[in-house]
């Protein structure tokens, strides 16, 4: 992964831009690691850091995101510190909330980067009705990438303000977001609407997630980034049957994980139903379902 984080940072047309740390300070390091807020900005000076004013902590800046310029135009990039960052990409790459969302390459300036991420932030908000969705957190930023691949170009022209932007998905792959060569006609960018529910949805699609990854580890196998967009979509699939106990779509979700093609498509719609007059029952009913071979 280090070799690739640097690549993307210091290839010739990188080493031309801006090169950036996106942290989220809702997350905090040691005062004494390299990366913590305090360490860059005694290695690298107090206007490295651009604060990104999220709207619904603009209030305390403190816990906003921050932009941390690590290399300018035609500076060479440190080596050591993409070390750090890869080790520390690794390290959260299942965390409920990370500290380091991701690297950037962007032509532009560190305000005017700001500005724009906040806006993606704010357009989102008003795509499913709320004021601001934190899209740059490594686990949604997943969803809008895999979950809109209907529409490849869609997020790279929402993410137009970056050349390049990369990040770790919970498995610990790095996924990178190329900016786009020619402009899309309007009429061709659109996004799914299960992707907006992806995205309504994140938190427990997170749960959801870590419950699946225990039950890999519980029969020793590992969990793939597929897996969690297939969790994703039955989860959507477990809501739109009807379900609204955050028990019963779990359990759905997971048992069409495990035994989609064991179960008898009847007695799976008779627990459903049941589970819809009793909220919170569908485990019970589903342990009665004979699977077959």
């Amino acid at each position: 992964m280090e070799k690739q984080i640097l690549t993307l940072l210091d290839n010739e047309k990188a080493r031309k831009q801006y090169r950036y740390l996106l942290i989220d300070h809702l997350v905090s390091l040691s005062y004494f690691h390299i990366l913590s807020i305090d360490s860059l900005q005694e290695n690298l000076g107090k206007e490295a850091i651009q604060v990104v004013p999220r709207p619904d902590l603009a209030h305390d800046q403190r816990h906003c995101p921050k932009l941390v310029v690590i290399a300018k135009p035609d500076e060479p990039i440190n080596k050591r510190l993409v070390h750090f960052i890869s080790n520390q990409l690794k390290e959260e790459g299942s965390l409920p909330k990370r500290y380091l969302c991701g690297c950037i390459v962007s032509e532009n300036a560190p305000q005017f980067l700001s500005d724009q991420l906040i806006n993606i932030g704010l357009k989102l908000g008003q795509l499913i009705g709320v004021r601001f969705v934190p899209f740059y957190e490594p686990f949604r930023m997943f969803l809008l990438q895999e979950g809109n691949k209907i529409c490849p170009d869609w997020l790279p022209t929402l993410l137009s303000c970056c050349s390049a932007y990369c990040f770790t998905s919970f498995t610990n792959h790095l996924q990178v977001i190329q900016s786009l060569s020619y402009t899309p006609e309007p009429f061709d960018l659109f996004v799914t609407e299960e992707t907006k529910t992806f995205l309504k949805q994140s938190v427990n699609l997170y749960h959801l997630t870590v419950a699946w990854q225990n039950i890999c580890e519980n029969q020793n196998k590992n969990i793939e980034d597929s897996d969690i967009l297939l969790l994703a979509e039955f989860y959507n699939q477990a809501k739109l049957e009807g379900l609204e106990d955050s028990n019963d779509l779990f359990t759905l979700s997971l048992v069409l994980m495990r035994y989609k093609n064991r179960l008898d498509p009847k007695s799976l719609k008779a627990a459903i139903a049941k589970a819809i007059d009793e909220p919170g029952t569908l485990a019970q009913h589903l342990s009665q379902i004979e699977l077959e071979q």
